[in-house]
C-alpha cells in the first residue's frame, strides 16, 4: 500500500471497503442489494447507512464500528483480533487506532461477537444492564448484593448471563465478569437509557463528588463541531486510561460509568425534531 496523506485515509478505507463488499456479492453470486440487506438484518448497522456507504458520496465516511460489523460478517469472524489479521493493512491500523477495545488496558481485543441481535435483546432489560455494570472491575459484586438489589428477577437473570458465559461466581459467591458485550448502536443505546433512568441520581448531582451532568446546546461552524469531537474523544480516551490503570482496595471502590454521547441536532424535511 502506497503512503497515504492523514486526512484522505478514511476515505482511502471507504473505498476498500466498498470493493471488499462488491468482491464478498460477487463471490456469493448475488446483488449488493441483496448482500447489504442481509448485512443489516444480521448486524446493527442500519441498512440506510450501507446504502449510504455504496453510494458515490466523497463526504460519506464509515465509522470504525461499522467496518468491524461488516468484516465480521465478510470473514464470519467472532473477534477483533481475528479481523485484524485479514484485512488489509490500512484498514487494520485504521481499526487499531479508532477503536475502543484497543484502549483497553492488555489490548483485550476479543469483544465483537456475531450474534449482535441477541444481544440487543439482553441489554433492554434495565436488570440485566446493571447487574453487567455492577460486575465489572477487579471486585465485582456479590450474590447476596444481586439478592437485595434485585431478588428473584435478579437472580434469574444472574442464571442467564453465567450460561451465556458473561460473568462467572466462585465459591465465595464472588460475581466477576468474564466476558463483554459488542458495544454497537443499539447497545449502547439500552445502557444510556439504564444508566439515565435507574443508575443515575437526580438528588446527586448537587452533591460533591457525585454525579454530574451537563449540557450545551447552542450553534458552531463544522469547523468548530469538528474540533469539539475530537477534544471529547481525546479526553475520553484519556479517561478511560485513568479507569484502566486505577487499582483500588475492595474497602475503597467507587464503581463508576462513564460515557460520550455527542451529535448533530438534525430537522426532518416536515421540520419535526431529531436529536
Amino acid at each position: 500500500m502506497p503512503n497515504v496523506d492523514e486526512t484522505s485515509v478514511p476515505m482511502t478505507i471507504k473505498y476498500i471497503v466498498v470493493s471488499d463488499i462488491r468482491k464478498y456479492a460477487e463471490e456469493l453470486k448475488i446483488s449488493e442489494r441483496e448482500l447489504i440487506k442481509d448485512f443489516a438484518k444480521n448486524t446493527n448497522v442500519s441498512l440506510r447507512t450501507l446504502e449510504r456507504l455504496l453510494e458515490d458520496n466523497k463526504k460519506t465516511v464509515p465509522h470504525v464500528r461499522t467496518i468491524v460489523d461488516i468484516y465480521s460478517q465478510i470473514y464470519n469472524a467472532t473477534s477483533l483480533a481475528e479481523i485484524i489479521t485479514k484485512v488489509s493493512p490500512l484498514v487494520s491500523e485504521f481499526i487499531k487506532k479508532n477503536h475502543t477495545q484497543f484502549a483497553v488496558k492488555d489490548h483485550e481485543v476479543s469483544d465483537i461477537s456475531s450474534n449482535s441481535a441477541v444481544q440487543t435483546a439482553l441489554t433492554s432489560s434495565t436488570i440485566f444492564n446493571q447487574i453487567y455494570i455492577m460486575t465489572n472491575g477487579v471486585y465485582g459484586t456479590d450474590l447476596a448484593t444481586i439478592r437485595e438489589y434485585f431478588g428473584i428477577s435478579g437472580l434469574k437473570h444472574l442464571d442467564e448471563m453465567i450460561k451465556l458465559g458473561f460473568i462467572e461466581i466462585d465459591d465465595n459467591d464472588q460475581i466477576k465478569r468474564k466476558k463483554k458485550l459488542t458495544w454497537d448502536r443499539s447497545i449502547r443505546k439500552n445502557f444510556i437509557k439504564t444508566i439515565l433512568n435507574d443508575v443515575y441520581e437526580d438528588e446527586n448531582t448537587d452533591t460533591e463528588l457525585s454525579n454530574y451532568m451537563g449540557v450545551a446546546i447552542g450553534d458552531v461552524t463544522p469547523e468548530d463541531y469538528i474540533k469539539i469531537r475530537k477534544k471529547m474523544c481525546s479526553h475520553y480516551l484519556e479517561l478511560m486510561d485513568i479507569i484502566n490503570n486505577s487499582n483500588p482496595t475492595y474497602e475503597k471502590t467507587v464503581k463508576i460509568a462513564l460515557g460520550k454521547v455527542m451529535d448533530k441536532i438534525e430537522y426532518k424535511v416536515e421540520g419535526d425534531r431529531l436529536c
